[in-house]
């Protein structure tokens, strides 16, 4: 009962997350045809910081909610 409890939590954490990683791979991916890499830019990294950090925080929440409900 408790793990149903925080697996929606869980899945929208692991969602930020693999919203973050396809911005990182489009970042590399967008600059091929040249050597540029376009996480430099200002759009990427808005983006990869502001999903990286909910992606942090929620993490560590969660670590938080799972150690304080055992």
């Amino acid at each position: 009962m408790q793990r149903q409890k925080f697996t929606k939590h869980v899945l929208a954490i692991q969602l930020f997350g693999a919203v973050m990683f396809a911005v990182v791979c489009a970042a590399y991916i967008l600059g091929l045809p040249s050597d540029t890499v376009l996480h430099g830019e200002l759009a990427f990294r808005v983006v990869i910081g502001v999903f990286g950090a909910v992606l942090f925080v929620g993490s560590i929440v969660m670590l938080a909610a799972a150690y304080v409900t055992r």
